[in-house]
């Protein structure tokens, strides 16, 4: 598994360059916000972010939310 970040011809290394939706969770328990932004930040693709009031799970507790925004980039970004 080291080899894909170390091997000199890693596509890794080329970062993310496909269409890329970002979920930012406004009450993390474990990243700050921050960290999504950076992250974000960081991304040279085509991309998304969208803000969740809610806490780092609620993909589970309100999933609907969740799967219509992806579903929405999936149809977007065929």
């Amino acid at each position: 598994m080291l080899e894909c970040f170390i091997a000199k011809d890693s596509k890794i290394k080329d970062g993310v360059n496909i269409p890329t939706l970002v979920f930012k969770t406004l009450h993390d328990r474990y990243f700050k916000t921050q960290y999504f932004d950076s992250y974000y930040n960081s991304l040279k693709c085509k991309k998304k972010l969208v803000e969740i009031n809610n806490v780092h799970n609620s993909y589970y507790i309100d999933s609907e939310k969740f799967c219509q925004e992806a579903y929405d980039w999936f149809i977007e970004n065929q």
